[in-house]
């Protein structure tokens, strides 16, 4: 599972235990790309294109990013904060690996004469070093929203990635990937604007 996941659909485990008691459901969360066909998982949560075609995809729509930092740092840096040019601000920037990724190419364009002060390709790093008050960081809105510790600058989504649920088409119809399967799908889609980064009404 990408990180924070398992917080979406934590209250909903309770239920799941309840239904299906013989069912132990295990997680692992991690930056790197399980290999479903090695066997690594079962299932696994997605963020971006699947390259597999030989895996099942359903889609659960996207996981949005924005802009955020601490009450600390926005005290002693200018606001409002340009979205247009981040000129004058620290940021907490994404390692090389994670480059390509949406919200890293959103920050990139906007970083002319800024201070980068920690380059991560691991979100929890991210939000910590935002928490501390390092800079201005990118982070998912389900993570960086769920944290009474930042701030998010704008209402808006900056950047957007797809999230798919996958499995391998020989285990659609084992009971216990079904069960799972049906169980994240619902539990994803009810809490979709959570996912999203959706301003709440």
């Amino acid at each position: 599972l990408p990180s924070g996941f398992v917080a979406v659909f934590a209250e909903d485990l309770k239920l799941l235990a309840e239904q299906h008691p013989d069912l132990v459901l295990e997680t692992i969360s991690s930056g790197q790309i399980a290999d479903l066909q090695r066997g690594d998982a079962d299932l696994a949560l997605r963020i971006g294109p699947i390259q597999d075609q030989d895996l099942v995809a359903r889609s659960l729509g996207d996981v949005g990013s924005s802009l955020c930092a601490s009450p600390r740092y926005l005290q002693n840096h200018p606001t409002p904060v340009d979205l247009s040019n981040l000129r004058g601000h620290s940021v907490v920037a994404f390692g090389t690996d994670l480059s390509t990724l949406p919200a890293a190419r959103w920050l990139e364009e906007r970083t002319d004469q800024v201070k980068v002060v920690l380059r991560t390709n691991e979100i929890v790093a991210m939000l910590e070093a935002a928490v501390s008050g390092a800079g201005l960081a990118m982070l998912p809105c389900m993570i960086a929203d769920a944290d009474p510790r930042l701030v998010r600058i704008t209402p808006d989504v900056l950047a957007r990635r797809g999230l798919s649920l996958v499995y391998r088409r020989e285990l659609r119809s084992g009971r216990e990937v079904r069960i799972v399967a049906n169980f994240l799908i619902k539990a994803l889609r009810t809490r979709s604007d959570r996912i999203t980064g959706s301003p709440r009404g």
